[in-house]
């Protein structure tokens, strides 16, 4: 019999994010560092329990798996960590600033991993250097992309707009033209991440939206799992371009009420998190809500029952946010309850 909570999650949000490493050459202005308190230290997931861990989402059914940072590529053994996503039915996703993708090249070619997605965030030296931190190189970042791509792996660009960056935008749009890659545009203008650029966003003049589609095909507006707004183009050879209003995307489950920071909330429940500490977090600002565990010392159905847990608070019902006749329609809410939870801090 499968779990109400499981269903919701599945059916909404289905991903696991573990961040294998803290460790990140970069320092990008905007990074929400996974929430992670200790981000850039160097501490590293063991393989052998990031092999458990994905086992135990993969039996539970999860839809997708995101290895991040930090930056995954930094972690030390990071070619036996992805080894052990050979065979894992969920999506497989590497998230990295792709600085160091020569050091994976065979376990993409492998087919270890499903998706590279990409962050390019600049398409210049000057504006990377100053936005993204010292070690960024556009040659090295181009390269990377060649790399990946000439491997037959999928390839997705990630260019966040903030007011420091968005005059980058037609470079990097020819970058994923000519290396036919997907593109993910992620809008921070007017969020709490870029607030003092808010007259940058305006629907109806939006520089970057008259751009792809000028350059592609308009297909749909709709909406994620989260509610987030996606306007979707094909690229002339029928890669997937969408611009993700991430101000849209706030889906509140009862996990948040009360919450004192939800009106300066950017994200809401999106994801499944997981660090290299073992600290299991549902939301990227209230660190209350963390819970830590001894995950070198766990079995994989034990991983499975600490996971259920924590997507059963996650989900808890009730939902604020209304989906209308999106994907959530006729979706069955049901009341939702698991064990007690370990205290902040307390190793289970």
């Amino acid at each position: 019999m499968s779990d109400p909570a499981l269903d919701i999650f599945q059916t909404m949000l289905g991903r696991l994010r573990v961040s294998v490493t803290h460790a990140c050459q970069l320092r990008c202005k905007f990074c929400h560092r996974e929430g992670i308190s200790s981000h850039w230290m160097p501490i590293h997931m063991q393989p052998s329990t990031f092999e458990r861990v994905i086992q135990a989402f993969d039996q539970l059914g999860g839809r997708e798996i995101d290895v991040t940072g930090g930056d995954p590529l930094v972690h030390p053994d990071i070619q036996l960590v992805l080894s052990h996503l050979q065979g894992v039915r969920a999506h497989r996703a590497l998230c990295t600033n792709g600085l160091l993708l020569n050091r994976v090249a065979p376990q993409l070619e492998a087919g270890y991993i499903d998706e590279v997605k990409l962050s390019v965030h600049a398409a210049s030296d000057s504006v990377g250097k100053e936005l993204l931190g010292r070690a960024w190189s556009i040659d090295r970042l181009q390269s990377a992309i060649r790399m990946v791509r000439d491997l037959g792996v999928d390839v997705t660009m990630n260019f966040s707009v903030t007011s420091d960056n968005w005059q980058e935008f037609d470079s990097v749009l020819e970058s994923s033209i000519e290396h036919d890659t997907n593109l993910l545009v992620i809008d921070l203008i007017g969020t709490r991440w870029d607030a003092s650029q808010a007259r940058l966003y305006n629907a109806s003049t939006d520089p970057i939206i008259a751009r792809l589609k000028n350059q592609g095909t308009f297909l749909e507006t709709i909406k994620d799992r989260t509610g987030c707004q996606l306007r979707v183009f094909t690229s002339p050879s029928g890669r997937r371009w969408a611009v993700k209003d991430v101000r849209n995307g706030l889906l509140f489950t009862g996990m948040c009420q009360g919450c004192k920071v939800k009106s300066v909330c950017g994200e809401g429940v999106f994801v499944l998190r997981l660090d290299a500490e073992g600290k299991f977090r549902p939301c990227l600002l209230r660190e209350d809500l963390e819970r830590l565990y001894s995950i070198d010392d766990m079995d994989v159905p034990t991983l499975k029952e600490v996971m259920l847990y924590h997507i059963k608070e996650m989900m808890r019902v009730p939902f604020t946010f209304d989906p209308g006749t999106s994907i959530y329609a006729g979706l069955r809410h049901s009341s939702l309850s698991g064990p007690g939870s370990p205290r902040r801090g307390e190793r289970t």
